[in-house]
């Protein structure tokens, strides 16, 4: 294996070349299963202008749900380690399990969902791969969503968490890049509104990603008359039961009082019941370095159940206040 270029004097080093080191382990053991693993979001939406370059904090790839185990086994065998992940399917839907590795200045998150995709498994990486090529990313031949593929992705990644100010950032770039698209000169970053749109029928994301295809200053731009038809009346999309909850809040609490006003009785009992229950994962969530000990887990606990007897209450005084009653609605197959 010969050493990769050194980058350009002006782009920072360092994680940029475990970027790249990263995506040559991950797609040697998908080599080793017969998986071809997609590229997304980090330095393949930098590269495609939807946001600003910066260093590398993990690489995320995109793999078929039935291939998962085995890539983790791999991985595991060569050092890396799960990070925990909060175990409540309904307030943090399992869309990706995250390794790291002790002098690796990067993570790895295997995605076998993408949130605001079509949940049924499978679906996510088989759509994502119509619409995917072999590109170039910082001299790395990846395979890699199509620009109008991948601002789906990226737009869906910064309306689950729009208040989040880099977030907020990318939204407004991934905009901007739909202003680029100019008939009289060629900007490589310039991405067509409609192809936007289409990729989004294609993809099933019309209604997760409406919040951002029907801004004025981007439904403006759509001169298609079927076009504008598809962002306003779109039927409801698998996905969007659970994406008004994802996309509700990124405040835990206040997506558990969601959970509560949108439940039956009997749901909100087994809800309660949960989340009295935390598992040690639920509990020590980001906290992968710290030794897990009975006092530290007790402490861990009282914390927990001090924040939602303290701030659960005032979510739902607020919901009470603020969203109109939704009714006792079902919440899935995962409460039953």
């Amino acid at each position: 294996m010969t050493a990769p270029h050194a980058p350009a004097a002006t782009r920072p080093a360092g994680r940029d070349a475990s970027w790249r080191l990263a995506h040559a382990l991950v797609a040697d053991v998908c080599a080793g299963i017969g998986v071809e693993p997609i590229v997304i979001k980090g330095a393949v939406a930098s590269a495609h202008g939807l946001r600003p370059h910066r260093e590398a904090g993990d690489l995320d790839v995109l793999v078929p749900p039935h291939a998962l185990d085995a890539i983790i086994a791999r991985l595991q065998a060569q050092g890396w380690r799960l990070r925990a992940r909060d175990h409540d399917e309904l307030l943090f839907p399992s869309h990706a399990v995250t390794l790291f590795r002790e002098g690796w200045p990067i993570d790895l998150d295997i995605h076998y969902r993408y949130l605001g995709l079509p949940p049924a498994p499978g679906s996510a990486y088989e759509l994502v791969r119509r619409l995917s090529r072999p590109q170039l990313v910082d001299g790395v031949e990846v395979l890699a969503p199509l620009p109008a593929a991948h601002a789906v992705l990226v737009g869906l990644h910064c309306l689950r968490s729009p208040a989040v100010g880099r977030h907020a950032a990318e939204l407004e770039q991934l905009v901007a890049a739909f202003d680029r698209v100019d008939a009289h000169r060629v900007d490589v970053h310039a991405i067509d509104v409609h192809a936007v749109i289409d990729a989004a029928r294609d993809l099933g994301a019309v209604g997760p990603l409406r919040p951002l295809l029907a801004r004025p200053d981007v439904l403006e731009r759509v001169r298609d008359a079927d076009r504008r038809e598809t962002i306003l009346t779109a039927p409801p999309s698998a996905a969007e039961d659970e994406w008004s909850l994802i996309a509700s809040s990124e405040r835990p609490h206040e997506r558990r009082a969601l959970q509560l006003h949108r439940a039956t009785w009997s749901q909100r009992v087994r809800l309660i019941g949960r989340w009295l229950r935390p598992s040690l994962d639920d509990l020590y969530k980001n906290r992968d370095s710290v030794r897990r000990t009975g006092v530290r887990t007790a402490g861990l606990y009282l914390r927990r159940i001090f924040r939602g007897l303290t701030l659960l209450p005032l979510a739902v005084l607020g919901l009470m206040i603020d969203r109109p009653r939704v009714g006792d609605t079902a919440l899935g197959p995962t409460d039953r």
